[in-house]
């Protein structure tokens, strides 16, 4: 389900700034689910649409890093 950037409860802490889409993006994508591939795949769709979206390179690097850090639990392997 997807809820903006951050996980479910705890988007407080986890800014949307003006990306909120690829955020809901990318928790239909960790939902969908697949292999560790896909979840990369969905990873770095996640960081380029921030980077796109904003130009801003660290904040996109810190999206990314932070769901190939935490986001394991979340995605829906299968």
């Amino acid at each position: 389900m997807a809820n903006g950037c951050g996980p479910e409860g705890l988007g407080w802490l986890v800014p949307d700034f003006n990306f909120a889409d690829k955020c809901n993006v990318h928790d239909d994508d960790y939902a969908r689910g697949g292999t560790a591939r896909d979840r990369l795949r969905a990873d770095l769709k996640l960081g380029g649409g921030i980077l796109r979206r904003t130009w801003n390179l660290p904040l996109a690097a810190a999206y990314f890093g932070g769901v190939r850090v935490s986001g394991s639990r979340y995605f829906n392997y299968h």
